[in-house]
């Protein structure tokens, strides 16, 4: 996970992930965390996430594709940076593709 910035967060949504989680954001994607092993619990590339949304409490995130995809609701007071985070580097890979 080198070059990750990490955020601590909570959810609900998914009775297979440890209620809290770290959320991982880097070059690869967006990954999931269990905070006690370590262990990456599931990776999505950028091209894999839909669709979020953040508010002062919250970071919404949808990931998947046409065959099926995951709803994440994750209690943070960190959700605009992880938005803010995710919107630089998709910006970032889009610009460095016209370039080429």
């Amino acid at each position: 996970m080198f070059g990750s910035t990490f955020f601590v967060v909570k959810q609900a949504t998914d009775q297979n992930l440890p209620d809290t989680l770290l959320v991982a954001i880097n070059k690869q994607g967006f990954n999931l965390i269990d905070p006690r092993t370590k262990d990456t619990l599931a990776q999505y590339s950028f091209m894999e996430l839909n669709f979020w949304s953040s508010g002062n409490t919250y970071f919404h995130i949808k990931f998947g594709n046409m065959m099926g995809s995951t709803k994440l609701l994750l209690e943070t007071k960190q959700g605009y940076k992880m938005d803010d985070l995710l919107t630089s580097y998709i910006r970032h890979f889009k610009t460095q593709g016209q370039r080429n």
